[in-house]
């Protein structure tokens, strides 16, 4: 993964033997941004000799094409990921949760399948993640990612149910990373602001018929940098937090979180 300036970001590095191989899992559902995403991941980590797993509740042909390996279950169900999960290696370095699904509405305008829909994949699935692949990480340590949401920190307009969810990610992230920092193992969540999925195209179709580039323009314009995010800039942002490059700047955060802990290598 290189940024301005063309620097290039390794996930992991040892000392004295320099990038070695590893695995990661990647969780991608329908309407998140996991296409682009799943990419980019599996770009960059096959050329340092990463087998990168994605769990999704159905094949995706483009990952077929890549010869990523989709392991199709159903997050929700603990029992269900557990078991599917056996075919995966007993290391896992990095866990990227990235399955979520949205609902536009206030809470008048939210009911309690809706409600309880949303919360099933958006934080129960990243709990069944965290808990089936935590005992793998456990081994050597590793990275995980979570996709939390803008909504996480502010209001936004007929948001209720999905801001719900993700403010539990985010609050789940640091929850996560206090209780696990003394086992080699990071915590992150990211919070992109409006991104181009196909959600948005669905949602401007669906409730704009004929008016879509203009309210495509509006939404965009709402945004600070005068336009909607794309997955693989968010893509990007994940690899860094996976890299060793971040890890390195860790203990200087030690003297906030005061928590005893080794980084391992």
């Amino acid at each position: 993964m290189s940024f301005d300036g063309g620097k290039t970001w390794p996930l992991k590095k040892s000392i004295d033997q320099g990038e070695f191989k590893y695995s990661s899992l990647a969780v991608g559902r329908e309407n998140t941004p996991s296409e682009g995403f799943i990419y980019l991941l599996y770009k960059f980590g096959d050329s340092q000799g990463a087998t990168v797993y994605v769990i999704d509740l159905n094949e995706n042909e483009s990952n077929t094409a890549l010869g990523i390996s989709t392991i199709t279950t159903d997050i929700t169900n603990l029992d269900t990921l557990k078991e599917a999960l056996k075919e995966v290696p007993d290391q896992i370095d990095l866990l990227i949760n990235n399955a979520g699904i949205g609902f536009v509405g206030n809470v008048e305008q939210t009911e309690e399948e809706d409600f309880d829909r949303l919360y099933q994949v958006n934080v129960k699935g990243v709990f069944n993640c965290i808990k089936a692949v935590l005992p793998r990480m456990k081994v050597k340590g590793g990275a995980i990612i979570n996709m939390a949401s803008i909504v996480s920190h502010v209001a936004v307009n007929n948001r209720f149910a999905y801001t719900m969810t993700k403010g539990a990610v985010h609050a789940m992230t640091f929850a996560i990373a206090k209780d696990y920092i003394h086992e080699g193992i990071r915590c992150n969540s990211v919070s992109p602001a409006r991104v181009h999925t196909p959600f948005v195209d669905d949602y401007l179709k669906k409730n704009y018929p004929g008016n879509e580039q203009e309210m495509f323009e509006n939404l965009s314009e709402t945004q600070p940098i005068g336009r909607m995010g794309n997955p693989e800039e968010v893509a990007n942002l994940v690899l860094y937090l996976c890299s060793f490059y971040h890890r390195i700047r860790l203990p200087y955060r030690r003297r906030f979180c005061k928590t005893k802990w080794k980084l391992n290598q």
